[in-house]
C-alpha cells in the first residue's frame, strides 16, 4: 500500500498541486457546488485541528470508513 501512495503522492506534486498525508479525517462535505447544485467544486475536510479546504479529496481508508466520511456528502455513495 505505500508504493502506491507514494506514486500518487509523486503524481499530486507533480501536477503542482497539495497532498496531506496521515491527515485524521472526521468527515468530508461539500462547500461549493457547480452552477446547478449538482457537483461539488470544493469540498471542507474536518479533522482534530480543525478544516482544511480542498479542491480535491482522496481517501485511503477501508471502505466502511469512507463510507462514514462521506456520508454528508453524499448518502447514495455513502451506502454503495
Amino acid at each position: 500500500m505505500a508504493e502506491l501512495t507514494e506514486a500518487l503522492e509523486r503524481q499530486v506534486r507533480a501536477a503542482g498541486a497539495d497532498m496531506r498525508l496521515g491527515q485524521v479525517a472526521l468527515g468530508v462535505r461539500s462547500i461549493d457546488r457547480d452552477v446547478r447544485g449538482v457537483s461539488p467544486l470544493r469540498y471542507q475536510v474536518a479533522t482534530p485541528n480543525g478544516e482544511l479546504d480542498a479542491d480535491g479529496v482522496i481517501l485511503a481508508v477501508p471502505a466502511a470508513q469512507a463510507s462514514a466520511l462521506v456520508r454528508d456528502l453524499d448518502p447514495d455513495l455513502a451506502t454503495t
